[in-house]
């Protein structure tokens, strides 16, 4: 019999580790203070609870003072891995070579990414190194990046809105290869769909709420929004971190 990998957010777990709202990181079941920052943990702690969007980005901050430099260049890394040669291409009339460097490297530094800031929500075992941890498991990433742009690139064919949608619907699935290694990409990709019913809108606006950072970054030449990226992702983490044990 399948083990149901989740648990409603009313019922998470038992013995289920608890968030810290004050900094984010995750304590031990049973914790009354937060090893991270000393803040009191409470019911409201309990692993499953949803927190509002702006206490997921207050956490984000937290979580990355002292580290926002090279979270940054973490973003910045793989900007250029994975988008960067792609805009070479452009400049210099080429089609194939980015595409074919893209799709090799994207899953593995998407897993990679994903990994740093999960590693970061969960306390300081974060480390630039994670960004390359999608390598040890290359085929099940490149698998997922490409599953994940056809499926998006089919749906948003037919119009641009269904494939924000699944897009949306298949968020979480580089989180879940994360958690769940023994998995294959269309596991992940149908958990995070079952994972993300009900929250599509909450995540949509949790996107939103950047979108005046990633303006005002181009005072930069663009330089500001490596931040700003970080932060985006930072926040997702700890959005995945709520939600992980929905079972909508």
């Amino acid at each position: 019999m399948e083990t149901n990998p989740y648990a409603p957010p009313s019922a998470p777990p038992a013995n289920s580790p608890m968030i810290c709202h004050s900094c984010g990181i995750m304590v031990q079941p049973g914790s009354q203070v937060c090893s991270g920052c000393g803040a009191a943990i409470g019911a409201q702690n309990t692993a499953g609870v949803i927190r509002e969007n702006r206490e997921l980005r207050a956490v984000a901050r937290t979580q990355l003072k002292g580290k926002w430099l090279a979270a940054a260049a973490l973003v910045a890394v793989y900007y250029i891995l994975v988008i960067g040669l792609h805009v070479v291409d452009i400049f210099m009339g080429w089609i194939i070579p980015g595409y074919i460097v893209q799709y090799i490297v994207g899953g593995p530094l998407t897993l990679g990414m994903m990994a740093y800031f999960l590693n970061n929500a969960r306390g300081p075992q974060a480390r630039f190194g994670n960004l390359f941890d999608g390598f040890q498991q290359f085929g099940k990433s490149f698998l997922l990046y490409f599953l994940f742009s056809l499926f998006v690139g089919l749906w948003s064919i037919l119009l641009i809105v269904p494939g924000i949608i699944k897009g949306f619907s298949y968020s979480m699935s580089y989180f879940i290869l994360r958690d769940n290694p023994e998995i294959g990409p269309l596991e992940a990709l149908r958990r995070s769909k079952k994972m993300m019913v009900g929250y599509k809108w909450k995540l949509f606006c949790l996107y939103l709420s950047f979108i005046g950072w990633f303006l005002l970054s181009a005072l930069t030449l663009g330089i500001g929004s490596l931040w700003v990226g970080a932060y985006a992702m930072q926040s997702m983490a700890n959005f995945y971190e709520d939600i992980k044990y929905n079972n909508a």
